[in-house]
């Protein structure tokens, strides 16, 4: 078993998973108290800003964010701006993997710029990842609880809000730390595909979004994989992100309900349920969305040739090809799980 480094993927896992779980606790202690808001927002911006210190841009834009967040803090729902210190944390740390001595991240560019054709994929890519994700959602809701649905149930009141962040800055950080991080550590092969995908799953804590989070990052480290671009991925999950908050946010609208009803065979494709209105198991519908699930991951492969002729890429190697888990990984990962198994069952 390869031993502690302080710059391996080990250090990444178990510094991301503390931020979440000791964060969480800072967050709600300090969001608590008179002058907590201005005291986190400054320690945030002042991590960023010392990072930074050599560029002189980056010293404004750091100021420039305490402003904007500070605004944020104040006018958001507490819940909200738990959930957007948390990321702006998330943030500071990727700055820190890129500008910090140990030049963590690649030097190059991922987010590149694309035309009018990889706008169109983005939006048949998203259709696609869509019915996948929510075949999963629907089958790993025959077993556990779904606590996305419960923990945005004011969306529609603070929609401007929920919007950044639940939807944008989420996609942001989970893009640039698991896609842009973690998965170029690792290289261009499936070793890097498979890794970045758990830990992505691992990292939402709970059972519900796991599951599909585990099938959607695998898509997206795909995806990462054969363009080489991050703003495929970046709008794939903005999207995705973006579809969900509606459909929690005005499911009863004509739109939302025209979606819902989309069917096939008894199964609603764009928003499905597994189980009838006593809790019992619809089993027509399960064996049609397993079906319809075959035949959307066969149609993403389609899609993945034509984007591997549009964009022929070389696999390069990551700093940590050959990387086996050391003892902070698998710390790290058991922390996940107890808080997974103790979010679902107490």
């Amino acid at each position: 078993m390869e031993g502690y480094r302080y710059n391996s993927l080990d250090s990444f896992w178990i510094i991301f998973v503390l931020i979440h779980v000791i964060g969480s606790a800072l967050l709600t202690l300090l969001l608590n108290l008179p002058v907590g808001i201005i005291l986190l927002n400054s320690l945030i911006w002042l991590c960023a800003a010392y990072m930074n210190r050599h560029k002189r841009a980056g010293i404004f834009l750091s100021g420039l964010g305490w402003s904007i967040t500070l605004f944020l803090f104040t006018r958001m729902p507490s819940g909200y701006s738990a959930s957007l210190a948390l990321n702006l944390i998330e943030l500071v740390f990727i700055l820190y993997l890129h500008y910090g001595d140990s030049k963590l991240v690649t030097e190059e560019n991922h987010i590149k710029p694309i035309g009018m054709v990889d706008v169109g994929f983005i939006l048949i890519l998203t259709g696609l990842f869509l019915i996948n994700a929510e075949y999963v959602n629907a089958v790993s809701m025959i077993f556990f609880h779904n606590y996305v649905t419960d923990s945005l149930g004011t969306i529609r009141i603070n929609l401007a809000y929920g919007v950044l962040v639940f939807a944008l800055a989420p996609a942001l950080v989970e893009e640039l730390l698991f896609r842009g991080y973690i998965f170029q550590r690792l290289g261009n092969g499936w070793k890097a595909i498979i890794i970045s995908s758990l830990l992505f799953s691992l990292g939402h804590m709970n059972f519900n979004q796991m599951s599909y989070a585990f099938v959607v990052g695998f898509l997206f480290a795909i995806v990462f994989s054969v363009t080489g671009n991050l703003t495929y991925t970046l709008g794939i999950h903005c999207l995705f992100n973006l579809y969900s908050l509606f459909m929690i946010a005005y499911g009863e609208s004509w739109l939302a309900e025209l979606i819902s009803d989309i069917s096939v065979g008894g199964y609603h494709v764009l928003y499905p349920s597994l189980l009838d209105s006593d809790g019992n198991l619809e089993k027509m519908a399960l064996l049609s969305g397993f079906f319809i699930f075959l035949v959307t991951v066969l149609l993403v492969l389609l899609v993945m040739s034509f984007l591997r002729r549009r964009y022929p890429t070389e696999k390069k190697g990551g700093a940590e090809v050959g990387w086996t888990p050391g003892i902070p990984f698998y710390l790290a990962t058991f922390m996940c799980l107890v808080i997974i198994v103790l979010r679902e069952f107490l």
